[in-house]
């Protein structure tokens, strides 16, 4: 933090994956116990931030209900009024359903993505492909046009977490203009809809992991719910006490990290587990 502050840096977060190591520095290390959502910059006084990557999250999210097959989440104000239940072999059917037709309407959906690797778990691709526009739209027209009623809580599901990364996943302040998607428009304010929807998928985080229903596991629960509480933090910290004009929230993760590791996996010939040493 001097180094950095010595080349006028002026950090106001720290992201890290989802690993029990980095929740117990966290929570040990930085929080003296009990996790929160920012603490003091020894060097500048000022709030540190400390984030799970959101991009991490979201795989962890998709690992989840691609290995638990079923989840059963509760009401979620405007976005989920009744809950849902949700199942991951319904997705698997819509695939099988369009394998064989010429124009697919869920053409994000891969083999992969349903049947994915172990090494494969770690790629973003899979879970966007699953969470995505293309599915969400074929899951609801299958829904109402075509009898397949019974994947409507799967469509539910699926554009909430679609919503959800939508929001977080900005990086330009035209994107929501070039997509035609309001979700997708940079933060403009602390008093903006998207904040106060983190806030609300935070607390129905909680509300459904205190029911104990079929859900994510502890530590992802823990994870996301905390990401959606800080990244909600951060950006009102950096529009009224910064005097930002807008936050693009798609650069408070670790995209450019993982992009210098694809860069380090080319030189040492394409492979994926690499070390410093390759």
């Amino acid at each position: 933090m001097t180094l950095l502050g010595n080349v006028t840096v002026r950090v106001v977060a720290v992201s890290v994956d989802n690993a029990a190591m980095n929740r117990k520095f966290y929570v040990d290390y930085l929080c003296g116990g009990t996790l929160k959502t920012h603490v003091v910059n020894i060097v500048t006084g000022q709030p540190l931030f400390l984030l799970f990557d959101p991009v991490h999250n979201l795989k962890n999210i998709y690992n989840n209900f691609q290995a638990r097959k079923s989840f059963e989440s509760p009401p979620l104000s405007n976005s989920l009024p009744d809950g849902c239940t949700a199942t991951f072999s319904d997705i698997v059917q819509l695939y099988e359903l369009e394998s064989t037709m010429p124009l697919k309407k869920a053409h994000a959906l891969t083999l992969s993505a349903l049947h994915p690797k172990s090494v494969e778990k770690t790629s973003v691709k899979l879970p966007v492909s699953v969470f995505s526009e293309s599915t969400r739209d074929a899951m609801h027209f299958y829904c109402s046009k075509e009898g397949k009623t019974s994947w409507k809580g799967t469509a539910d599901f699926i554009t909430l977490i679609t919503k959800l990364w939508n929001v977080l996943n900005v990086k330009t302040r035209t994107k929501g203009k070039h997509k035609r998607a309001y979700t997708m428009d940079p933060v403009l304010s602390s008093f903006d809809w998207k904040l106060q929807f983190l806030h609300e998928f935070a607390d129905f985080l909680q509300r459904w992991e205190d029911s104990k229903k079929s859900g994510l596991s502890r530590e992802t629960f823990l994870a996301v719910r905390h990401s959606c509480l800080t990244i909600s933090e951060c950006a009102s910290y950096l529009l009224d006490k910064l005097c930002f004009s807008y936050v693009l929230l798609g650069h408070l993760q670790s995209d450019p990290i993982e992009s210098r590791f694809g860069w380090y996996r080319q030189l040492s010939g394409a492979i994926y587990f690499i070390s410093y040493h390759c």
